[in-house]
């Protein structure tokens, strides 16, 4: 495990076998995989479904709070549960 070296949100990642880079951001896992084409897929693993892209590591982060609301969004419309610490967020 290794501290993220800008000092921002990110609190901890590390780097598994597969070469995907694991961020913990305001308590939220983020499972961040580059590209052979360049940028990174970024997948929430607590919330089934919910991915995005971004050329940089915090691009990718960013893209990825917009795929966070719309996920909420949709699991509210249909009267699905929420977890925790997303059930406290608002949906745009």
């Amino acid at each position: 495990m290794r501290r993220a070296a800008d000092g921002g949100d990110r609190i901890a990642a590390m780097e598994s076998e597969r070469e995907s880079l694991y961020v913990i951001k305001r308590g939220v896992v983020y499972e961040l995989s580059p590209q052979p084409q360049g940028g990174f897929f970024i997948v929430v693993p607590a919330l089934p479904g919910c991915t995005s892209f971004g050329d940089t590591i915090d691009e990718a982060l960013e893209m990825v709070e917009e795929a966070i609301q719309l996920w909420i969004e949709f699991a509210r419309e249909k009267g699905l549960s929420i977890p925790a610490p997303f059930d406290l967020r608002q949906a745009s």
